[in-house]
């Protein structure tokens, strides 16, 4: 199950053989209402009451995932982008917003839309800078999963067209392998909003020299 700020317990209504989210679970405004999905079979789950109570939608997609992230396109279509490791790519699955609840849902028609283990494993959810720019974060696993993360801006996404920017060197570098405090040694997920004044506040998963996680150590 998931926990959130209270000692309430989430509570996830079984819908046939869906399961409960495990891993990497991961919530959306879809059209309106609240969605989560995670890493476990790419299961959507749509909110009764929010964020206590969850029903079963059904399952977006039976390709094997890796770490699937929601978000909406500009011409109000619901996106859900995942990594396949096995080819070092980005895939996507769209659904018109009125239509989210009706899975599974369709390839996007350029997917992969992505190419390359630097970009391909997203690392939380898309979000807007000051200026209106979007960005993906995304890890990077060409040395070893969540080494770092790097937000790479999105140029055109909709459910026809997704453009990326390309260039490592114009990606933002969000943290991961400095070799100083909550990322001295990884980073592999980040969440950011924006806050009233302009500036955005992100929570982010890190490795430090003090933590333990032995799939880092190499």
């Amino acid at each position: 199950g998931i926990y959130w700020s209270s000692p309430q317990r989430m509570e996830f209504v079984h819908g046939g053989d869906v399961k409960l989210p495990m891993f990497y679970p991961q919530a959306c405004k879809l059209g309106g209402n609240w969605y989560i999905t995670s890493w476990q079979g790419v299961y959507l789950w749509r909110a009764i009451s929010f964020p206590a109570k969850w029903e079963a939608v059904g399952q977006i997609t039976d390709a094997t995932p890796m770490h699937p992230t929601l978000s909406e396109t500009s011409d109000q279509h619901a996106i859900l982008l995942t990594g396949d490791a096995a080819h070092g790519t980005l895939r996507a699955f769209i659904s018109p917003l009125d239509k989210v609840h009706e899975t599974p849902w369709a390839e996007h028609p350029q997917s992969p839309v992505v190419s390359g283990f630097d970009r391909i494993a997203p690392a939380g959810p898309l979000f807007k800078d000051n200026d209106g720019t979007l960005w993906r974060p995304a890890q990077d696993i060409r040395v070893v999963y969540g080494r770092c993360v790097r937000a790479w801006r999105v140029d055109s996404i909709t459910s026809t067209d997704y453009k990326e920017e390309h260039n490592i060197s114009k990606a933002v570098f969000i943290g991961g392998a400095t070799g100083v405090g909550s990322d001295a040694m990884a980073m592999h997920l980040v969440s950011s909003t924006n806050r009233a004044d302009g500036s955005i506040v992100g929570i982010v998963d890190g490795l430090s020299l003090q933590d333990v996680w032995p799939l880092f150590v190499d």
